[in-house]
């Protein structure tokens, strides 16, 4: 598996990758967990949980691979390949 640059967007994660990735995190302890992914932090609590929705998210939506945005958004946003119009604010706040 290729190693995931976290501080990149527009990293792509193939459902293969995403499933290599699954098999290995599940057999690690938490401790574990946090010394080969030390930026994990408090969220190795949910990551094994997390990665379980996205697998699922790719299988419900037959997902070839993902482009992974390391912008913040709080619930999330799923697309293919651009936003329709309509959803676009373009005024102030």
């Amino acid at each position: 598996m290729k190693p995931f640059n976290i501080g990149k967007n527009n990293t792509l994660i193939s459902v293969k990758e995403l499933s290599e990735l699954q098999a290995l995190i599940e057999n690690l302890s938490n401790e574990e967990l946090n010394r080969v992914y030390p930026f994990l932090g408090k969220r190795v609590l949910t990551v094994r949980g997390g990665v379980a929705v996205l697998k699922s998210v790719f299988n419900q939506l037959n997902l070839k691979e993902l482009k992974v945005s390391t912008y913040g958004l709080r619930y999330g946003l799923i697309f293919s390949g651009n936003i329709d119009e309509q959803f676009i604010f373009r005024g102030r706040i």
